[in-house]
Order: structure tokens, then sequence, then C-alpha cells
């Protein structure tokens, strides 16, 4: 559950960085004061894609090993149970 929402964070995160770029009046204003080649980059829509999905893919594997940490934890170090009687 916590890789879906990191990688769902993460993915609005973005989404919101591009949006406030591209429609907001200071986002224009400091798109305009980049330099040429950093321009292209931000404007490379492909390699945005590329980036998120492999920030998306690394929140995912993240999050798969903590909640394998936390099983392989509760599993190994739980607490004797009581017999029932």
């Amino acid at each position: 559950m916590g890789a879906i929402a990191g990688g769902i964070s993460e993915l609005f995160h973005n989404v919101v960085a591009a949006l406030i770029l591209t429609y907001l009046p200071v986002g224009q204003t400091a798109f305009d004061r980049l330099s040429p080649a950093a321009k292209r980059q931000a404007a490379d829509t492909g390699a945005q894609l590329i980036n998120l999905g492999l920030d998306l893919a690394v929140v995912i594997v993240f999050g798969a090993m903590i909640g394998w940490l936390g099983a392989w934890t509760l599993l190994t170090f739980r607490p004797p149970r009581e017999p029932q009687g």
C-alpha cells in the first residue's frame, strides 16, 4: 500500500509541477529565465514520462522491500504464543 501511495503522490507531484510551470505567470517567468538547453529538457515530454516511470518503479520496489522487511520481522521476532487451555 505504501508503494502505491508513494507512486501516486509522485505522479501528482510531477503533474502539478508541470501544470504550475505551464499555466501560471510565475512559472512562465521562471521558464523564460532558463537556458536554452534547460528549456529543451523541460519541454521534452518523452524524457519526462520515462523519468516519471523510473521514479515510480523505484518507489514501488522500495515500498515492496519495506513491506517484505516488516513481514519478515513480524514472523521472525514475534513473541511466543500462549498455549490455549
